[in-house]
C-alpha cells in the first residue's frame, strides 16, 4: 500500500495532542469547502461592461442589459433560448435593470433614463427625475415603477406614466430591489427596509423585515417570496410580505457574503448568488442552504432562470449559462 506523503510526515514527526487537533481540524475545513459548479459555459461580452440584469419574453427571446457605469450602456438580444448573444450600445451610461410584463419592455439605469422596447426598436423617453434607477417593474403599457437612491441614501419610487413622473414614496434611505408579485401587491426592499403596497404601488407601508441591506427579491407564488441581504441574510415570507421569518441567519464569517441576487430553480429549490463566485443553493425551499461556487474570484450580480438554463453575472464582465 502506497502511504499519502502526509500521512507519512505524521507518522515519522510525532505531534502533541494540540497539533494533531489542529491538523485534523484542518483536514475538516478543506474537506468541506464549497462544491464547485463545473457546467457553466462563458458567455462572451462584445461591449466592456457588466451585464447587470436579465430578462426573457419566452424561451427562447431574451435580453441582457449593463455597461460600464460612467461611460457606457448596452443591450444584449437572444433569440435561440441564450446559446448566442448580441450585443449593442444603448447609451452613454450604465444600464441597471429590465422588466417585460405583457407588451410592456422597459429598462432603465443611471441619470434616471428609461427605454421602451416598441416596434423592434428601444425608444429613450427623458423623465423629471435623474436619480439612479437600480430596478424597475412595468405596470401596463407605458407604466412603471422604478426605485434607487445612492450610497445607502436618496431612496425613493416613482410611478412613470407616459414619461410623466410621480413620486409614490421618498425617504434618505437607499432602495436595490422592487418585484410585482399580482396585479395589485408590489414588494420593495433596501437599505434596512423592506415595503409592501396593496394598491399597485401607490401607498406604501414598512412590513417587519429587516436586518440586513436588502438587494433582490423573488416570489414563487402569492405569499411565499425571499429577500436577500450584502451581508448574507436570507428571509422568508409566507403571507404576501407581511411577515418575514430568517431561512438563512448572519454568521460570524458571513458578514461579506455581498449577496446580490436570488432565483427560483425549481419548485423547492433556490440559488442565491454573492461575492467570489459563491452560490447558495437550497433545494427545501429555505429551511437549509449549502455553499457552492463557480469558477471566477468576481463578485457576482445578477441571476436569472429559465425553464432549461440559468443565466449569471458578475464584475469583470464574467457572464455564462448553465443547463439545468
Amino acid at each position: 500500500m502506497v502511504v499519502p506523503p502526509f500521512l507519512l510526515s505524521i507518522n515519522s514527526y510525532p505531534l502533541t495532542t494540540d497539533k494533531r487537533y489542529l491538523f485534523f481540524l484542518l483536514l475538516i475545513l478543506i474537506s468541506c469547502g464549497p462544491e464547485s459548479i463545473d457546467n457553466a459555459v462563458v458567455i462572451p461580452l462584445d461591449l466592456p461592461g457588466e451585464v447587470m440584469d436579465v430578462c426573457f419574453i419566452d424561451d427562447e427571446r431574451g435580453f441582457a442589459v449593463g455597461g460600464d457605469i460612467w461611460f457606457s450602456g448596452f443591450i444584449g438580444t437572444t433569440e435561440d433560448g441564450g446559446e448566442s448573444w448580441t450585443f449593442d450600445s444603448l447609451t452613454n451610461k450604465v444600464v441597471t435593470a429590465i422588466d417585460i410584463n405583457d407588451n410592456t419592455i422597459v429598462c432603465g439605469g443611471l441619470d434616471g433614463k428609461l427605454f421602451f422596447y416598441e416596434n423592434n426598436d428601444w425608444i429613450f423617453k427623458r423623465s423629471k427625475d435623474w436619480r439612479f434607477i437600480k430596478d424597475i417593474i412595468a405596470l401596463s403599457s407605458n407604466e412603471v415603477l422604478s426605485t434607487g437612491g445612492l450610497a445607502f441614501r436618496g431612496g425613493f419610487i416613482n410611478h412613470i406614466e407616459n414619461v410623466r413622473v410621480d413620486s409614490v414614496w421618498n425617504e434618505d434611505i437607499e432602495l436595490r430591489a422592487i418585484t410585482r408579485v399580482n396585479d395589485e401587491l408590489i414588494i420593495a426592499a433596501g437599505f434596512g427596509i423592506i415595503l409592501r403596497s396593496t394598491d399597485r404601488g401607490q401607498n406604501w407601508n414598512i412590513a417587519d423585515g429587516q436586518g440586513d441591506f436588502f438587494t433582490d427579491l423573488c416570489f414563487i407564488d402569492d405569499l411565499t417570496g425571499y429577500v436577500v441581504g450584502l451581508s448574507g441574510l436570507i428571509l422568508k415570507t409566507t403571507d404576501g410580505g407581511e411577515s418575514w421569518d430568517t431561512s438563512r441567519r448572519l454568521g460570524d464569517l458571513s458578514g461579506s457574503d455581498r449577496l446580490q441576487g436570488i432565483a427560483q430553480i425549481s419548485t423547492d429549490e433556490l440559488w442565491a448568488i454573492g461575492k467570489e463566485g459563491k452560490v447558495l443553493i437550497t433545494t427545501d425551499g429555505g429551511d437549509s442552504w449549502e455553499t457552492h461556487k463557480l469558477d471566477t474570484d468576481a463578485d457576482l450580480l445578477s441571476i436569472n432562470a429559465q425553464t432549461d438554463k440559468i443565466f449569471i453575472s458578475g464584475e469583470d464582465e464574467f457572464f455564462v449559462a448553465i443547463d439545468k
